[in-house]
């Protein structure tokens, strides 16, 4: 109670009053020492002066009763100064009469009446058979008996009483006084040491105290500058340098704490901690872009408001119970903000231990991968549907099928081929046949959405080329019902004109091919090819606009079917050959590069070009031939152009179907790397406009910016458009060799290859004549300015193995420069 009462005064004020307690506490035992030592020798001083007194009066009182008697007239006492008290001598005789005094009018009278007139007690008096001394009051009485032998017997005696008053009150004034005098001093000592020893303690206790104060102060106010700063070796000074080694290391601690805040604020992951009973402590600002909802919003709430919409109670539970058990828990799901945007994010929850070991709190790391997820659902998505008109695509509508081949029942296919696309192209230009498309697969869609939803299967609507559709109608009551589907999606498709952007209109004209499973195959890449094959016989018939798949299909349609299943394997059991052929720079006949073709080469002998490319492209099995060539190009090319110290561009054909979203960016990029020293050129077809132009567009102008050569293939032949000569990066424009065959003879063809030439040059791209046979022909192009020739004339298409050799033989010497004839 006492330090609670003290503790509300300032130190140097509990400094004062100690001091001051300890000062008088001194003094006061002091004083009583003094007082009592006083009272002693004042004491001891009157009883030495009464004996003193005593024994000289005694002497003269007894010479003067053995001289004779002693009477009352005797002046045996000084008389004292008028008005004194003090030192009063009286002789009693045994009847109590006074025979002498220092005070001559007492002489005579009985003594009874001097107590009273002395203010002494009654009996101090009486008579006294040896030296006695009293102290009553301020008076020290002293009595002794004066005795003398009456007629020389001991026995006979008679005594007097000689009585001594002697007044010590100037005796205690005078010590008093002198005591007084030296407590003074005294005092002015102990008060002379107290604040000696409060400005010690003040400049050794008070003063670094009061810093020490200040700086924690100051520091708890905010102030990290604040320090103690105390020199010295004393307690104080440990403590003031304690106390600044914990200020900095709070210091250093809250800018790694800051830091860490702001890493952790700041941080695109979103975090979140909460206590053990899942109150919300902490949440970053990514947490509030990602769920919409204020910090302010989330801090002192329950984590629940943020739980993911899909999670189900039994799914929160198992994610609590894991986490109260001390484990980590992780997880992907589909959440929904405070404005009921739906995200995605990847949650990784912690437990956060005490000192003790114990989970207090739980630290939530999310991710946004909304992004990702719907990057991968393009991407799927992209994989399975046809970019320019969003119906599925081949892979998609084979894998539908194999689906619906699994789950029983009759399933149709109808194959469906828009005619006359090509005449479209040439005659309106590609966005006219892309009208039609779009126009047929908007049909189809609906054709397909308009089934209820509680039959066995809904139809699938596929787009499997650039002209060719593919129903897939699964849950057939019986195989009559695909001919109903077919004759229902020719009548759907060709209903409505379509209506093109002159203002004219086109009919679509469809042909379908029918086929059932299981009666026709249960394998659904066979099932697909069978119904391809029915659609082109009745393409090819002229007559009924869809055609059964029969068994006994004319030899042309199986050999076809044949191919394209043997077409798959080809590259595999290495039946395809590669053959180069030169051309040379027109002024100088000197070999400037090659363009590669491909042969397929079976047991049976060749396969013409002619056959087996369209077949390759409507089957798909164009994307793996071209892949291997690619990657056979440049590791020659890589190898030729080491060999030789220059480059040696290879040109590689490239078929429209690449140009739909089969990876050829990420395959050319690849080789690229492989093979930096590779030199190669890809050559395309005006038919890269003949689907999505827009991803044609997109892949060109990447191959080009990745710094590969493009060339524009049998330009002429097709719906030839400048737009994409001035809209594409290419480089290079190859003539097709129908316009030069004639070129020498026929001066309209002459001036179309002049003007075609000019025009190439304007645009920067170099020009190369194909076909190119005669000298003649050659002459008439050098004319022209013509920057490459080629054709039988400089070389036939050759293994390119026989290339490579040949190059490497001219470039060491061995034989002089070559030249071909037709």
């Amino acid at each position: 109670m006492l330090r609670a009462l003290l503790s509300r005064f300032p130190l140097t004020l509990q400094v004062v009053l100690a001091l001051m307690v300890l000062g008088g506490g001194s003094l006061g035992l002091i004083a009583a020492a003094a007082w009592w030592q006083t009272v002693g020798e004042v004491r001891q001083t009157a009883v030495r002066h009464v004996m003193s007194s005593l024994h000289a009066s005694h002497v003269r009182v007894s010479r003067s009763w053995q001289a004779g008697v002693v009477t009352p007239s005797d002046a045996l006492f000084a008389v004292p100064p008028p008005g004194a008290v003090a030192d009063l001598e009286i002789l009693i005789d045994d009847e109590g009469i006074i025979l002498a005094s220092s005070r001559r009018t007492w002489i005579g009278k009985s003594a009874d009446a001097l107590p009273g007139v002395l203010g002494l007690p009654r009996d101090i008096l009486d008579t006294a058979s040896a030296l006695q001394i009293d102290e009553v009051e301020t008076f020290t009485v002293g009595r002794l008996p004066v005795c003398r032998i009456e007629d020389g017997h001991l026995s006979r005696r008679s005594c007097l009483t000689l009585v001594y008053v002697h007044d010590t009150a100037p005796r205690w004034q005078a010590a008093v006084h002198a005591r007084s005098q030296e407590m003074l001093v005294l005092t002015g000592t102990v008060i002379s040491m107290s604040l000696v020893c409060w400005w010690l303690i003040g400049l050794s206790v008070t003063a670094p105290t009061t810093r020490i104060v200040e700086a924690t102060g100051r520091f708890r106010r905010g102030d990290r500058t604040a320090r103690c700063r105390l020199a010295g070796r004393d307690e104080l000074a440990g403590i003031g340098r304690a106390i600044d080694d914990a200020f900095d290391e709070i210091a250093a601690s809250e800018v790694r704490l800051r830091l860490l805040e702001s890493a952790v604020t700041q941080t695109a992951n979103g975090v979140v901690l909460t206590d053990i009973d899942g109150i919300v402590v902490f949440a970053n600002a990514a947490v509030e872009r990602m769920s919409g909802y204020r910090r302010e919003d989330l801090v002192g709430r329950h984590v629940s408001r943020l739980r993911p919409g899909d999670l189900s109670d039994e799914a929160s539970e198992a994610l609590w119970s894991t986490i109260r058990r001390g484990e980590s828990w992780n997880g992907t799901f589909r959440n929904r903000g405070r404005d009921g945007t739906v995200y995605w994010e990847r949650v990784v929850i912690s437990p956060v231990r005490g000192p003790d070991g114990d989970v207090t709190h739980f630290l939530a790391i999310k991710e946004d991968i909304t992004e990702q997820v719907e990057s991968r659902e393009r991407q799927a998505y992209d994989e399975t549907h046809d970019r320019m008109t969003g119906l599925a695509n081949r892979v998609l509508a084979e894998r539908a099928l194999t689906e619906a081949l699994a789950s029983g029942g009759l399933v149709g296919i109808v194959h469906l081929d828009v005619a006359s696309m090509g005449r479209l192209n040439e005659a309106k230009g590609y966005d006219a046949g892309n009208r039609l498309i779009g126009h047929v697969a908007e049909k189809l869609r609906r054709l397909a959405a308009a089934t209820p939803a509680d039959t066995d299967g809904r139809p699938l609507a596929a787009r499997v080329g650039g002209d060719e559709f593919v129903l897939v109608v699964p849950g057939l009551t019986a195989p009559a019902e695909a001919e109903t589907w077919a004759q229902r999606a020719l009548a759907a498709c060709a209903g409505d004109p379509v209506i093109l952007e002159d203002g004219t209109t086109v009919t679509p004209t469809l042909r379908a091919g029918i086929v059932v499973a299981p009666r026709d195959g249960d394998d659904a890449a066979t099932l697909l090819g069978e119904a391809y094959f029915a659609a082109a016989r009745a393409k090819d018939s002229g007559g009924l606009p869809y055609r059964l798949f029969d068994r006994d299909l004319d030899r042309r349609i199986r050999h076809l079917y044949e191919l394209e299943t043997s077409l798959k394997k080809a590259v595999y059991r290495q039946e395809i050959e590669i053959h180069a052929q030169r051309f040379v720079a027109a002024a100088t006949g000197d070999v400037v590069g090659a363009e590669l073709l491909i042969r397929w080469r079976r047991p049976e002998g060749l396969v013409s070009p002619a056959d087996f490319i369209p077949l390759a492209e409507r089957c798909g099995a164009i994307v793996e031939i071209t892949d291997w060539l690619m990657r056979e190009a440049a590791a020659t090319s890589q190898e030729l152009n080491q060999a030789l110290g220059r480059r040696i561009p290879l040109a590689v054909n490239v078929s429209p179907v690449e140009f739909s979203g089969t990876g050829l960016l990420e395959r050319m990029e690849t080789l690229l790397l492989l093979f930096p020293d590779a030199s190669l050129e890809v050559e395309v077809t005006e038919g890269v406009f003949a689907g999505d132009k827009a991803m044609a567009s997109d892949i060109l102008g990447v191959l080009g910016a990745m710094g590969v050569p493009l060339a524009i293939d049998d330009f002429g032949t097709g719906y030839s458009s400048l737009s994409y000569l001035r809209d594409h990066p290419f480089t290079k424009l190859k003539i097709d060799r129908s316009f030069i065959i004639d070129a020498p003879t026929q001066p309209r063809h002459r001036n179309i290859v002049a003007a075609t030439v000019a025009l190439a040059h304007s645009l920067g791209l170099k020009v190369t004549a194909e076909g190119v046979e005669t000298e003649e022909q050659a002459e008439v192009l050098r004319a022209m300015d013509v920057d490459y020739i080629q054709g039988y004339l400089f070389g036939k298409p050759q293994p390119i193995a026989d290339f490579v050799a040949e190059l490497r033989q001219d470039a060491e010497g061995i034989e002089g420069p070559r030249r071909q004839g037709g």
